[in-house]
């Protein structure tokens, strides 16, 4: 087998991101090419295929980590390597979450050129009011925690205006050995100054790597060692021609370069030693001499190799592990890894071929894979021997009290649009299903811009004449107007939009069944109609006309905010220090869309809305406030963790997207 390189080297990551488009067929055929062709058990194919984001294999050298990441693209995978990015951490002194004047928004140790370190970073004026004369503290750190020298230096604005923000830099000597940097603020008089930590800090960055595309051929320079022959080579075309095409005609090829996405899981690193029946030999097997020599292979051998390979992985299974896998950090599933491939019985006991190269290379590829999928199996096997819910029940043990408390949410009628409607319904009031329908598409169209009660009064005044043909403008009653619109303006523009909201239900109703994300690219067709609106319309859609239209929420994601992001922290989903959300795909929100998809697979956004009322601020406020909140008559008070009540949450974990 290959060297993998130095320990210096073995610092990069392959995580699995999904297969192509995510779709049913897609997972099928990604599971069915890796099996046909590796002699993978299809059973533990289709649960990894179920998994993503996952990391599959850490503590690779770039080389051994592309050699697996093109392994998994060929078959239609998405993948991201990524590298640890070994950067000396940077802490913050004083550090407070309620009134401080000061973020910390930004710092960077970095080594100049000229060999001196220099400590660079950005803090920002959070209060109402201006700072005068104030000054950073930074502190360096040894490999014993001694404190080996220290800066004093001002920020670049006195004063600092409110809402602002200033940069420091402190130079140091860079013969310094430095394990840490600490920073603080203070006045010039030495009063110490609380601050908030808004760093970002990022242990795995995403590597910019260009993959080989389907059944192109790597060069030995694409890559930053020897490529030995992991791929099929021109004397194995016998083999590859009874293969099917890696990418359907007319589809882009997957893989190419890496995604940035970070994936939610995390590593336990294997320290496991294989088994020797585990263990692949360097000699070609005879199928494969066939194939090399230009032989044409007959037969199918997958049912073969399928039940070779599950041996295999019953076999390793059983065997005591050398070391314990250690956890990293809390929280991840994982696929860690085995040095062990295929039973010994794949392969012939011949002398090598000219081709002995070629298989060393593909066989520590194959090792790759077969060591991520014997693990899955050991991890999955004991989760089954606790029953189906135990990851549910480790992670997360008041997940059916947190169901029912959802359910008992909806049970209310907590939005006044809903009673009116149904009340409407009782008196019939509504002319058929149309009406019903465009009814609801006009009240959210009014609700992006007034408050509620001023938008449901609009939609009362003007849901009886909307069936009327040849409406005209002075026939539509008068509106109240909004915020960024005058009465008479906003109903010009409802008068406009009428064409629309009439069109749109009329196709609403040309058939029974809608996925959630379609029918909200639809509706907002409809003039001034945001996608927070067209997201209350499906809600609408989906409770008040059930019997006409039947909406599939299982693709929806909850839509996360300050207040959602702040109860998810405190229910213990996310940790604000490390699961920071910086939009759709962060790690926050990753990490909230497994938990949704957990609770309610067939509606993960069904936790939105209680989770919102829970922790929203102003007048009224839910009982979730951003610092020590008021846990009675909560929601979830009865079996939530209650963590992080000194603080907010969102403040340290949640990041503005715009």
């Amino acid at each position: 087998m290959a060297p993998t390189g130095t320990a210096e080297e073995e610092n990069f990551r392959v995580v699995l991101l999904g297969i192509g488009k995510d779709t049913a067929e897609e997972k099928e055929a990604f599971c069915r090419r890796i099996a046909s062709r590796y002699g993978v058990a299809r059973s533990l194919l289709e649960k990894i295929a179920e998994s993503p984001p996952i990391v599959l294999k850490k503590n690779l050298s770039r080389r051994r980590s592309e050699m697996l990441a093109h392994l998994i693209t060929s078959a239609g995978g998405r993948v991201s390597i990524e590298k640890r990015e070994e950067t000396i951490p940077v802490g913050l002194e004083f550090e407070t979450g309620d009134s401080a004047p000061l973020a910390l928004e930004s710092c960077a140790v970095r080594k100049s050129a000229g060999g001196s370190w220099s400590v660079v970073g950005r803090v920002r004026n959070i209060s109402s009011e201006g700072l005068e004369e104030t000054w950073a503290l930074v502190q360096l750190f040894g490999e014993a925690e001694e404190l080996l020298t220290f800066e004093e230096v001002p920020l670049s604005f006195d004063p600092l205006p409110p809402g602002e923000s200033a940069p420091f830099r402190a130079v140091f000597d860079g013969r310094l050995v430095l394990k840490r940097v600490t920073v603080a603020f203070k006045s010039a008089s030495g009063r110490p100054i609380a601050a908030r930590d808004r760093l970002r800090r990022r242990e795995w960055i995403p590597v910019k790597t260009v993959l080989p595309q389907g059944d192109e051929e790597p060069k030995d320079s694409d890559l930053d060692g020897p490529v030995l022959e992991l791929y099929v080579r021109p004397g194995e075309k016998s083999r590859a021609k009874e293969e099917e095409p890696l990418v359907p005609d007319g589809e882009e090829p997957l893989g190419g370069m890496a995604s940035v996405i970070k994936p939610e899981t995390e590593v336990f690193p294997s320290q496991c030693e294989p088994s020797e029946e585990g263990r692949l030999k360097d000699e070609p097997s005879e199928r494969d001499r066939g194939t090399a020599s230009g032989e044409e292979t007959t037969g199918s051998l997958v049912e073969e190799k399928e039940v070779q390979a599950q041996g295999a992985l019953e076999v390793s299974q059983d065997e005591p592990d050398e070391k314990e896998p250690e956890r990293e950090t809390e929280g991840e599933r994982v696929a860690s890894l085995r040095d062990g491939d295929f039973p010994a019985k794949d392969r012939d006991e011949g002398g090598p071929s000219d081709g002995s190269g070629e298989e060393a290379a593909r066989d520590e590829g194959l090792g790759l894979l077969s060591e991520a999928i014997d693990s899955f199996h050991e991890a999955h096997e004991e989760r089954r021997e606790e029953g189906p819910d135990r990851e549910e029940a480790s992670s997360f043990p008041w997940i059916d009290a947190f169901r029912e408390a959802v359910c008992s949410y909806y049970g209310e009628d907590r939005d006044g649009f809903s009673t009116w409607f149904r009340k409407q319904e009782g008196e019939n009031r509504f002319q058929g299903p149309f009406h019903r329908v465009v009814t609801i598409l006009t009240h959210a169209r009014f609700s992006q811009r007034c408050a509620s009660e001023e938008a449901l009064e609009n939609t009362a005044r003007v849901y009886d004449v909307m069936l009327k043909k040849g409406l005209q403008l002075e026939e539509i009653p008068f509106l109240k107007g909004t915020r960024f619109a005058s009465a008479e303006t906003w109903r010009n523009l409802f008068f406009r939009a009428i064409p629309k909201l009439r069109e749109i239900s009329e196709h609403l109703l040309s058939k029974e069944n809608w996925e959630a994300l379609e029918l909200e690219k639809l509706i907002q067709i409809i003039p001034q109609m945001s996608l927070e609106a067209s997201r209350l319309a499906v809600g609408w859609l989906s409770s008040l006309t059930s019997d006409k239209i039947r909406v599939d929420f299982r693709k929806t994601t909850p839509e996360v905010g300050k207040a959602l992001y702040r109860v998810a922290a405190r229910l213990g989903i996310v940790d604000p220090r490390f699961d920071h959300y910086r939009g759709p795909q962060s790690l926050g929100d990753l990490k909230i869309e497994a938990f949704a998809r957990i609770a309610f697979p067939e509606h993960p956004r069904k936790i939105e809305a209680p989770m919102n009322w829970v922790g929203k601020e102003g007048e009224p406020s839910g009982p979730c406030l951003p610092i020590h909140p008021i846990c009675a008559g909560c929601l979830f008070e009865a079996f939530c963790p209650k963590l992080r009540l000194d603080f907010d949450p969102a403040e340290k974990g949640l990041f503005p997207t715009t």
